[in-house]
């Protein structure tokens, strides 16, 4: 580029002098010499301004025009430059085809709507070209807004979609809780029901073994009443016996028996005396004598024998009395033994009837135990059961509200339109477009209207720029 700048100056200087050199006036040969000397002086001295302000003027005008070529080349380097700022702004920079691609954009921006399906293949990372066509659907918005704004919709999505797993999750655990309170109730009543069966055993066996035990106890305290029983007869037999014998031994020791044996005794001591007495020696008086002695004696002797047996009926009365009294005693003992053994058995068999009534409570009590507890159980899970059903009604309105949310979000980051190559493009490539027309249009303008010796290497220049800018027209 300075080769050809340098180049236009010296064109624009040789042409200058070259016109300066011809309007020169021709010298007068009619003059002297003296004047033609000075004359010839002046008019080298003319000639040398001439030619100074020739080479000046040339100078001037080849500096102008150079400046004008610099100029037009530097205008052509700036919209040189301002394009590719425009290419890169507008995520084109890449591109080899940018203005191309840029003009392109522009039209599809004036004509029509984006493609749906391309940017959906976007979305889902799938190349624009395998379902929009090879070239792909233009942006619709810079690289800056379309990742700033897609960044904050797929965040929006993502919070949205793990809002949705959360509440799935709540949803699922809501299920699993009130599956493991059904599963939790139905062992607690289950091992109600076992309980209660095996209360029901116990409490059979244990009735049993109280009725074995009542009937055991029953049939000692009959087996005491009946041996009981038989000694109270024994002991009113003894009684009655020695009611007997105190008779019979009275009946012996009666008055008239006692007279009689008594009398017995006073005859056989008579017959003793009469054997003693008699005799040649014996004198009436001294008989006499003896004899009221001996009567004497065997009125004593009567008398002490009836007492006697009067002393032994007293005895025999004293002794049976006594053995009596203490039969009897016996007896009344053991009909006080008897006495409180019925009545133990007369309370026993109450006590029974008390623990049969108890234990048909306590069957009673476990039976309505359980039947409350199922009671309550399903009370618990139909209240559950409601609250879950208003949970899940919960769950499944705000799901809706976040999947239509999540659609939304969906249909923003459809409605962005195909990405841009760059993230950091600051224009549509519809948008550089306007800048890249503009300087194309800086360059045309240039191209028509430079002139001057460098004219054609300026449009040589300019052609070279917008054949590497827009290719074969």
């Amino acid at each position: 580029m300075t080769v050809i700048i340098k180049t236009i100056c010296w064109v624009l200087l040789f042409a200058t002098c070259t016109s300066f050199a011809d309007d020169k006036p021709a010298p007068r040969k009619s003059e002297p010499i003296a004047e033609k000397k000075k004359h010839d002086l002046k008019e080298r001295e003319l000639e040398d301004k001439i030619k100074h302000r020739a080479e000046q003027a040339a100078a001037a005008k080849a500096d102008k025009e150079a400046q004008a070529c610099q100029k037009a080349v530097e205008k052509i380097d700036e919209s040189n430059r301002k394009i590719a700022e425009a290419c890169r702004k507008g995520g084109l920079s890449g591109s080899s085809d940018c203005v191309t691609k840029a003009k392109q954009c522009a039209e599809q921006a004036g004509t029509s709507s984006y493609d749906a399906l391309s940017s959906f293949a976007v979305m889902m990372g799938v190349p624009a070209t395998a379902l929009a066509g090879k070239e792909g659907p233009c942006p619709q918005m810079n690289g800056r807004d379309y990742f700033s704004e897609k960044d904050k919709i797929t965040e929006e999505i993502k919070d949205l979609q793990e809002e949705l797993n959360e509440l799935n999750k709540e949803r699922i655990a809501d299920q699993d809780e009130f599956s493991q309170m059904m599963t939790d109730t139905e062992k607690e009543l289950s091992e109600a029901r076992e309980t209660l069966n095996e209360n029901k055993l116990q409490l059979e066996r244990d009735s049993r073994e109280q009725l074995v035990s009542f009937q055991n106890e029953q049939n000692q305290v009959k087996e005491i009443i009946r041996r009981k029983g038989d000694e109270v007869l024994e002991l009113q037999g003894q009684l009655t016996q020695s009611h007997r014998d105190r008779a019979r031994t009275l009946i012996m020791l009666s008055e008239s028996a006692a007279k009689r044996k008594c009398i017995a005794e006073l005859a056989k001591l008579q017959q003793e005396f009469v054997q003693l007495y008699p005799g040649a020696n014996t004198t009436p008086a001294t008989y006499i004598g003896k004899a009221k002695e001996k009567r004497q004696q065997l009125v004593a002797f009567y008398h002490s024998c009836m007492s006697d047996f009067d002393q032994q009926r007293i005895a025999v009365n004293e002794a049976a009395r006594q053995r009596q009294d203490v039969l009897e005693k016996k007896i009344q003992n053991l009909r006080v033994v008897i006495d409180e053994a019925e009545n133990t058995l007369n309370l026993s068999g109450t006590h029974m009837q008390e623990i049969e009534k108890a234990s048909s409570e306590r069957k009673n009590n476990a039976q309505q135990k359980v039947v409350d507890q199922t009671t309550q159980a399903q009370k618990k899970l139909q209240l559950a059961y409601s609250k879950l059903q208003e949970t899940l009604k919960g769950h499944a309105t705000k799901a809706a509200s976040l999947n239509a949310s999540l659609n939304r979000a969906n249909q923003a980051l459809l409605s962005l339109g195909p990405a841009p190559k760059s993230k950091s493009s600051e224009y549509t490539p519809s948008e550089a477009a306007g800048d890249i027309e503009a300087e194309l249009n800086s360059i045309y303008r240039i191209k028509r209207s430079v002139v001057g010796s460098c004219a054609k290497q300026v449009r040589l220049i300019a052609d070279e720029a917008l054949e590497s800018l827009e290719g074969s027209q």
